[in-house]
């Protein structure tokens, strides 16, 4: 994603929290958390109160917490780190610069979406996506894409080429299978049209040879 697009959505998510800050309710809400949980505010190392939440049991509670202020102040999940700070160091460091976030998970590429991305972010969650499944087939070995870049479409006369390959696994001939499917009755033979469903026949057992 290019910078201009990170700065402004970071600028867009930034005065969100600029207005929370001086919000009457979010600070008394920031206040209640601390004390319920013995928390005091530190300079920069929030590890050491992660330790003493989990040793009391009540990590899972402040997680808990937070996601409930996300909920009450109207704030997507990628808030989360920052009013967390903002509870543990009294100020706000990690702002969202991106609605989106795009994962290797398993087998998948996986795109969580915060909110509405921007049109710049649409446009760049389809070249991301691409840079990955066209990505060297040693990077992508342990990946499922089987079709790479490739978009599938509907298949034309699939009724009528799954019928032919039922006919082909059933043992009849080529002839039966192209009087029957592709000749019209009515219409004058030629070598022509002989030749050109003749073809048809052969490009069905070439492209679906699996299905056989």
């Amino acid at each position: 994603m290019n910078i201009e697009t990170i700065k402004k959505i970071g600028n867009i998510n930034y005065d969100q929290l600029k207005l929370l800050e001086i919000s009457r309710s979010f600070n008394i809400d920031l206040k209640n958390i601390r004390d319920k949980y013995g928390i005091k505010i530190v300079k920069d190392d929030t590890s050491k109160i992660d330790d003493i939440l989990v040793e009391n049991d009540k990590f899972k509670n402040f997680i808990k917490d937070i996601n409930d202020l996300l909920i009450k102040y109207k704030l997507s999940n990628n808030f989360f780190n920052a009013i967390r700070e903002k509870i543990l160091l009294n100020k706000f460091i990690s702002v969202p610069a991106s609605n989106y976030d795009i994962n290797l998970s398993g087998k998948n590429i996986s795109i969580t979406v915060y909110q509405r991305p921007t049109k710049e972010e649409w446009i760049n969650i389809k070249k991301e996506v691409e840079r990955f499944i066209s990505s060297p087939a040693q990077f992508m070995k342990g990946f499922n894409y089987p079709n790479g870049t490739k978009v599938r479409r509907p298949k034309k006369d699939i009724n009528k080429t799954v019928s032919v390959l039922n006919r082909i696994k059933a043992g009849e001939s080529n002839m039966d299978i192209e009087f029957n499917e592709y000749d019209d009755e009515n219409a004058k033979m030629s070598n022509k049209v002989i030749k050109r469903n003749k073809g048809k026949i052969k490009s069905i057992k070439r492209r679906y040879k699996e299905a056989l």
